[in-house]
């Protein structure tokens, strides 16, 4: 054992008398103690100091790479990485205001998949991100406490989204590559419904059930939304078909008598 005194403080070593080398320190440093642990062949295999931020933790393999890391994140509350044996981190623990959150990353320190806590809703929440680090895969609890899921194309833009609606059903959406929508389905309490876009998200085709949620309605619109044809039940039961003109008038209406 050796005591040694630098700008910052003191140092104790122990000595590992086979080689001559420190195998054990504690110390000082300008942040405050430092302690160190070494291998027969010198090299730190564990170390703890703290910091302006806190403390923090390393633990090394044989060739000085920190493999497991412990320490506070930028709001003060813990972190733990983990890293394979070149020191390239592969998996973080931590949290956010909401609860924990858990990562994990592949080449090039990217995210592939982030699993834990919602930060907006509080539920639970799961991202998986491609290789260029565009999210492609998402699902969530929503804050009305319902489940939705979305899948993005490989620059992120979501093309497929399935939400529940709070009280009443769930909808699915069909996107283009632009984001648009181009295709909706639902459910309600009423009866489902079915809407069909054109290239500007304009409703040009609407299917499902009337007000009264009891008989089938379809409607056709032009690409300004204007609706062209409907096509229903009447309050007698007949069918009935009602074409309109472009500029809104009824031009004329079929309707089945029994």
């Amino acid at each position: 054992m050796r005591s040694l005194a630098d700008t910052h403080g003191g140092k104790i070593e122990l000595i590992n008398t086979m080689r001559q080398k420190p195998a054990f320190t504690a110390g000082t440093s300008h942040h405050g103690g430092l302690i160190t642990v070494s291998s027969t062949a010198g090299q730190v295999v564990f170390s703890s100091n703290a910091t302006n931020d806190g403390g923090q933790l390393f633990v090394n393999n044989a060739d000085g790479s920190a493999v497991w890391t412990v320490s506070p994140d930028e709001r003060g509350a813990g972190l733990v990485s983990i890293a394979d044996a070149l020191g390239q981190r592969r998996f973080t623990a931590g949290v956010n205001p909401q609860g924990g959150v858990a990562r994990f990353y592949g080449p090039g320190d990217t995210p592939t998949v982030i699993a834990g806590a919602s930060a907006t809703s509080g539920g639970g929440r799961v991202d998986v991100f491609n290789s260029q680090g565009f999210r492609v895969f998402s699902t969530a609890a929503d804050p009305d406490g319902g489940g939705q899921l979305n899948l993005a194309n490989e620059a992120g833009m979501v093309l497929f989204s399935v939400d529940t609606v709070k009280d009443d059903g769930a909808l699915l959406a069909l996107m283009n590559s632009a984001g648009t929508r181009l295709f909706l389905v639902g459910s309600r309490r009423m009866g489902g419904l079915m809407n069909l876009m054109n290239g500007q998200g304009n409703v040009v085709f609407i299917a499902g059930t009337d007000e009264q949620g009891m008989n089938g309605a379809v409607s056709i619109k032009n690409g300004t939304g204007r609706e062209m044809v409907h096509v229903g039940v009447t309050d007698a039961d007949d069918g009935a078909v009602t074409v309109w003109d472009a500029a809104g008038r009824t031009k004329r209406t079929l309707s089945t008598r029994r």
